[in-house]
C-alpha cells in the first residue's frame, strides 16, 4: 500500500513538469471547508476545526488546490498526537488568498525547516517511516502552489507545532 502511494506521488509530481491547469472560479472558503468535513467525520481522533471568513473566490485549478490542502492537513494528522488539535484557515489579505494549516503536534526542528519541500526529505527517518511518510508529500504541495503563482511557507516549534500557509495571488 506504501509502495503504490508512493509509486501515485512520483508520477503526479512527474505529470506537474508539464500540466495544463484546469482553471475554473470557485469559493475557496466552500471547497476547503467540505475538505475538513471530510476530515471531522472520519473519526479521527483529534479535533479538526475549520476557520473561514464568508466566501473567497479564486481562479485556479480547484482539484490541484485542494490536493495540496488534503497533504497539509494528512501531515498535520500524522504528526499530531490524539487529542491535538488542527485548525484549517482561509482568509483574505491584501496580496489575494490565504489558506493556514496549523497544528499543535511534534514541530519540525530548525536545522530541518530549510530541506522539508525537498523530495524525499523525512526529518526523522524512523518516525516518519512508521507514519507511512515517503517524502514526497511536501515537494507536491510547493510544487502545485507554485504553478498555481502562489507561494508556500512553514514556521515550526519543535513539541509545539507546525503552521503551513498557502498565499495565492
Amino acid at each position: 500500500e506504501n509502495m503504490k502511494r508512493i509509486v501515485e506521488q512520483l508520477l503526479l509530481l512527474a505529470k506537474i513538469g508539464n500540466f495544463t491547469m484546469n482553471k475554473t472560479r470557485f469559493d475557496m472558503c466552500e471547497q476547503i471547508g467540505d475538505v475538513v468535513q471530510q476530515y471531522r467525520v472520519a473519526g479521527l481522533k483529534k479535533e479538526i476545526e475549520f476557520d473561514g471568513s464568508g466566501e473567497i473566490w479564486v481562479e485556479t485549478d480547484k482539484n490541484m488546490l485542494i490536493e495540496s490542502v488534503r497533504a497539509l492537513i494528512d501531515n498535520a494528522i500524522k504528526y499530531t498526537p490524539d487529542g491535538g488539535k488542527i485548525t484549517v484557515a482561509c482568509k483574505r489579505n491584501e496580496d489575494g488568498a490565504l489558506i493556514r494549516v496549523k497544528d499543535n503536534g511534534i514541530g519540525i526542528a530548525p536545522e530541518h525547516l530549510p530541506h522539508i519541500f525537498e523530495r524525499f526529505y523525512r526529518c526523522d527517518k524512523a518516525r516518519s517511516r512508521a507514519a507511512g511518510a515517503s517524502g514526497l508529500g511536501l515537494t507536491i504541495t510547493k510544487s502545485i502552489v507554485e504553478m498555481m503563482g502562489g507561494k508556500i511557507n512553514v514556521t515550526s516549534v519543535p513539541d509545539m507545532g507546525s503552521t503551513f500557509t498557502i498565499q495565492l495571488y
